[in-house]
């Protein structure tokens, strides 16, 4: 375990008067069927609490559980220790508990009598309150941090950095994966992801700076606006335990989504805390990020000098990748933010960073001018289309524009048009995409005249596509005779959705949603609804449309009339009738077999003539309806109820 430098909660809270109340032995009981559960216990703060439970009335083949630890907080209860961490049930009737602060908490006792059929389980919840001056309430605490930050500070930069290094200081992460609450990080000294954040969170409302929940491979950490714009904030992964506050401590303040999804490859950004500024970024306003992006200046410098408009420059570093993506992404800002000229020559530079090295493009201005060398008049690019498209990869293509030296590719990042690259050809294979992402694209053409590009002032028509994922995009519930939930798996940087139904083997739109989920309330009893969805977004005020649809999927409005009758029921067989589905175009008929439902076969008509079954037998069936697009079955994800007969004895 990694030392820190010692601190004394106590101390820095020692001007806050609390009214102490006196603890006495406590008892609770509860009874029922039999079974009745006691908790004896003398709570105290500062050195562990001792309850123990008793049980009577059953065998006496008693186990013992402490299910939950919670705590009163100002949002409602929060548990104060991670529920998967407590140990099993076991024949030990004694638990302790160690509290640290003033509060009411809240802790849940079962009793589980296993000599009894069925087993009983009781449980019995202990509340507690504590009020003890040496040990103030987490709210208490929170209330002296921010007064002391207001104190020192001034911008909301300022004040969420004050606030990040006061936790970095005063904390450190719980490798026994135990403590998960606030409590943890402000009055314990340790906790887990979940405490580093909601212990932030709890600080910054103090202050007035709005704050979210971010999470990405189950990890958690806060969205901060500052100065209008949010940033991220991981202060657990800053409280790495071995700096004092170097740049290893401020390496994930102030971050982008771009960046973060590098970190965290699951990270699907929020659209309430969309973050595409850098200004606010440690390493920027600092200025330490210059240690890295200096370094580059000489070569970038030669590669202009040459006119070069387009050139990579690999990064050699032995720090490990997760450093290197976050330094350098930030490297590449500061280097794009840079002013750049050549002899004959101001230069606007735009860099990027893609995984192990930085990639620029150069646009050369003449000292002097505010245009680019040799103004030309070059048309638009026509004709965007998408093609081979799959869950990671897309072709874009679109039509030559005569006497043009390349291409330049744009797709819409975070609202802000950014580079991907630039081409000769007028086609570009995509093989590494995000799956389950909106692409929205644009190209323009560029002629390279004495080694410099001038690019067109017109940009192509927009053109957009999915990245699907091959899991299961639309999904329903709380199915009635007329309504339904509908919710679609979303789409990364989706704006809003739009929802189309098969009517009669056409698509007809039937409504645009701006979030996943949409709740249908006058549907048709007794229908086969096909639906599917594709993204769109709204750019300068018109919709952009994904330009292709996911796969469609259907569900079934049952009546409450019975769906399967049986007639000319004899001894070895009888008629299945389906009293028909709207939309249908047949059914999957399934049965019993052996306790299990089995597929028995589709059927396109509305019977079924069953005559070689056994004799004094039950048979139960169900069905679901399919429809069929282009030859393809689209079966309802919901089944009929099940319904039975019993051929006749011999």
């Amino acid at each position: 375990m990694f030392m820190k430098k010692s601190r004394n909660i106590v101390a820095v809270l020692a001007s806050v008067l609390i009214l102490f109340t006196a603890l006495l032995p406590f008892q609770a009981l509860a009874a029922a069927d039999g079974l009745s559960v006691s908790v004896s216990y003398e709570a105290k703060c500062g050195e562990p609490s001792v309850f123990t439970v008793n049980a009577d009335g059953g065998s006496g083949n008693y186990f013992y559980y402490l299910g939950n630890i919670t705590r009163d907080g100002e949002d409602g209860q929060y548990y104060v220790v991670d529920p998967t961490r407590l140990p099993a049930y076991k024949t030990d009737n004694t638990f302790q508990f160690t509290f640290c602060a003033s509060g009411v908490y809240y802790l849940h006792f079962y009793v589980m009598d296993k000599g009894v059929s069925p087993i009983a389980t009781k449980r019995e919840i202990v509340k507690v309150v504590l009020n003890d001056p040496e040990y103030p309430s987490i709210e208490s605490i929170a209330d002296d941090v921010a007064a002391q930050c207001l104190a020192n500070c001034q911008t909301e930069y300022d004040k969420a950095l004050w606030l990040h290094d006061w936790l970095l200081d005063h904390c450190e992460y719980d490798y026994s994966y135990n403590y998960c609450g606030p409590e943890g990080a402000l009055a314990r000294g340790t906790g887990t992801c979940e405490a580093y954040h909601r212990a932030y969170t709890m600080l910054l409302n103090r202050i007035g700076i709005a704050n979210g929940r971010v999470t990405g491979n189950g990890h958690v950490w806060t969205a901060v606006r500052m100065d209008g714009n949010w940033y991220q904030v991981d202060v657990t992964w800053d409280d790495n335990g071995y700096s004092n506050h170097t740049y290893e401590n401020y390496l994930y303040f102030g971050l982008n989504d771009t960046i973060m999804s590098m970190v965290h490859s699951d990270h699907i950004p929020n659209s309430s805390y969309l973050s595409d500024s850098l200004e606010n970024n440690y390493l920027i306003r600092s200025g330490e990020i210059h240690q890295w992006s200096d370094s580059l200046e000489e070569s970038i410098q030669k590669n202009l000098n040459s006119g070069n408009t387009t050139f990579e420059i690999p990064i050699e570093s032995s720090m490990p990748m997760a450093y290197q993506n976050v330094i350098y992404s930030i490297a590449a800002y500061q280097l794009s933010s840079q002013k750049w000229t050549t002899e004959t020559h101001t230069v606007k530079l735009d860099a990027f960073y893609s995984t192990g090295q930085i990639k620029f493009v150069a646009e050369y201005i003449p000292i002097g001018s505010s245009e680019p060398d040799v103004p030309l008049n070059i048309p638009a690019v026509e004709n965007l289309k998408i093609s081979d498209l799959s869950t990671k990869g897309a072709t874009l293509s679109f039509d030559k524009v005569t006497d043009a030296s390349g291409y330049e590719i744009q797709y819409l990042l975070n609202d802000k048009w950014t580079t991907v690259c630039e081409v000769t050809n007028n086609s570009k294979i995509f093989s590494q995409l995000a799956s389950n992402r909106f692409y929205i694209m644009r190209v323009r053409a560029y002629v390279t005249i004495n080694g410099v590009k001038t690019y067109s002032d017109n940009w192509s028509s927009l053109v957009a596509f999915t990245t699907y994922t091959t899991t299961n995009r639309m999904t329903f519930s709380n199915l009635s005779t007329t309504g339904a939930t509908v919710t679609l798996k979303a789409v990364t940087y989706a704006g809003a959705y739009e929802i189309q139904s098969l009517v009669n083997g056409k698509w007809v739109t039937m409504c645009e949603v701006a979030n996943s989920i949409n709740t249908f309330s006058k549907l048709i009893e007794n229908k086969l609804y096909t639906m599917r969805f594709r993204a769109f977004k709204t750019v300068d005020g018109a919709k952009v449309y994904s330009s292709n649809w996911s796969a469609a999927y259907s569900f079934t409005t049952y009546s409450t009339a019975a769906r399967i009758t049986f007639s000319n029921i004899h001894s070895k067989g009888a008629t299945l009738n389906i009293n028909s589905i709207r939309n249908a175009d047949g059914y999957e008929l399934q049965y019993v077999s052996n306790g299990l439902w089995v597929k028995f076969g589709d059927l396109t008509k509305n019977s079924r003539i069953f005559s070689s079954l056994e004799s004094g037998k039950k048979y139960t069936f169900r069905i679901r309806a399919y429809t069929v697009i282009n030859g393809q079955k689209i079966y309802s994800s919901n089944m009929s109820g099940a319904y039975s007969f019993t051929t006749l004895a011999k």
